[in-house]
């Protein structure tokens, strides 16, 4: 009795956690599509939301949470969310938003639309800006989360520094994504360059040497043609046939040298009888 209420508790306590997944994993789905699309005020108020932190790339916010629910539904666990691979998907969201917002306020400082002195109070008015219905001409670059980064980068290093920290930040992403060496990458593209100019360099050089030869191939043959022009209908190596030649004169036929000597003209031995 005691084994069977066990398994009873153990299978409702498993169904129980099952439907809290799957129901949690699809209500999260159907608002990423609702806030994506954008669909009646809890879209827009959603929509407003993420760009509030996100700026021009608010649809992170919500594609993030789709795959969320999706491995919800599926996995019927939590993720971890200190894995590699989402530390490198951090690292270069970060960085993406952090270009977004330096290369907005480059901007506006070429224009000198800076109302105030901090990055983060700018950012938020052009949101409320954007939120009264006002036009302002910028865009949010990287939201609220990258005016926070931007902040920080930017007094330690510089915008030129900060780009670089962006860049390399991106960099470090892409290798925690993929688990690849940057090492081993680097030398199968530099290979791959090596023998791409390699075989291109060897079928010029193919190429050149039979333009090289066709030109003496072409003289050789015009001048044969010459020479057999010159001697009426010459088919021999000098221009003419050496079977028509006659030894005594066109009266004496059957007199040639070549291919034959005729008998009666066979050179003889002796005293000459």
């Amino acid at each position: 009795m005691a084994k069977r209420k066990r398994r009873r508790r153990t299978k409702k306590k498993l169904w129980k956690e099952t439907l809290q997944f799957e129901a949690f994993g699809l209500l999260t789905l159907a608002l990423s599509v609702i806030t994506i699309a954008s669909l009646g005020k809890v879209g827009a108020a959603l929509k407003l939301f993420c760009r509030f932190l996100f700026g021009e790339w608010y649809v992170l916010i919500p594609l993030g949470a789709a795959v969320l629910s999706i491995s919800l539904v599926f996995r019927r666990s939590w993720p971890d969310f200190f894995r590699r691979q989402l530390i490198g998907v951090y690292f270069m969201t970060g960085a993406v938003l952090l270009l977004s917002h330096v290369g907005l306020f480059e901007k506006m400082a070429e224009d000198g639309a800076y109302r105030k002195t901090s990055v983060i109070l700018n950012t938020w008015d052009l949101f409320f800006a954007e939120l009264k219905g006002e036009t302002s001409g910028y865009e949010l670059g990287g939201g609220m989360a990258g005016a926070v980064l931007f902040s920080l980068f930017h007094f330690l290093f510089d915008s030129a520094g900060t780009r670089i920290i962006a860049w390399f930040s991106i960099l470090v992403g892409a290798i925690l994504l993929t688990g690849r060496s940057l090492s081993e990458d680097l030398q199968k593209v530099f290979g791959w360059i090596a023998r791409f100019f390699k075989n291109t360099y060897t079928e010029a050089r193919k190429d050149l040497s039979r333009l090289k030869k066709k030109p003496v191939e072409n003289g050789e043959e015009e001048g044969a043609a010459a020479c057999g022009k010159g001697n009426g209908t010459g088919r021999g190596r000098a221009g003419f046939r050496t079977d028509h030649i006659q030894l005594f004169g066109a009266d004496q036929p059957g007199r040639r040298i070549f291919p034959g000597i005729s008998a009666d003209h066979r050179p003889h031995s002796g005293n000459g009888g």
